[in-house]
């Protein structure tokens, strides 16, 4: 057991408060959520629009002395949080949700939605809904933000989300990588 699971457990068997970043990209994360049923959990959804963007971040971090990952790992890795992020939000197991693109170097962190209890509270205004899809006002807006987005809405209107659906929003992914 790592030391990060070890302090994270620690914590939650104290009850005591807790922030954890992950890249979210394995099932030990979801089932730690599951744990935590006693806390509020707020999850900040950090992404960007594709792995290429990924995979130049992360040349520019080793570039300055940070870690690498090997190429092939990161589509898969790009998959798996985005389908994570879907799984946590089907199942409740975030009380408030922020989702915030950073695709952009010129406008990084730039918030889209926020939902709390499955229910859209805020939406940013470049996007709207229509018949319970998400439409771009603007074509800055990054693909992933629209493909999450409606995955997000059919959730907070209908439960019952399967895992064909769930692999219909990943699949509308575009990945320049041939991995």
């Amino acid at each position: 057991m790592g030391l990060a699971k070890e302090l994270r457990d620690e914590k939650i068997r104290e009850k005591k408060n807790l922030i954890v970043e992950t890249v979210f990209s394995s099932n030990e994360k979801l089932e730690f959520m599951k744990n935590t049923k006693e806390y509020d959990v707020n999850l900040i959804f950090i992404g960007t629009d594709n792995v290429e963007i990924n995979a130049s971040r992360i040349s520019q971090r080793v570039a300055m002395g940070g870690h690498s990952v090997p190429i092939e790992k990161i589509k898969p890795r790009y998959l798996r949080f985005i389908e994570n992020l879907i799984l946590a939000f089907k199942e409740n197991l975030c009380h408030k949700l922020f989702i915030i693109d950073n695709s952009s170097d010129s406008n990084p962190y730039k918030p889209y939605f926020y939902f709390e209890n499955k229910n859209l509270v805020w939406m940013n205004k470049e996007l709207s809904i229509q018949n319970f899809k998400i439409q771009k006002s603007y074509e800055s807006v990054p693909d992933w933000i629209l493909i999450i987005g409606d995955a997000l809405i059919e959730l907070s209107n209908n439960i019952y989300l399967n895992e064909n659906q769930l692999s219909s929003f990943t699949d509308q992914l575009n990945y320049p990588f041939g991995l």
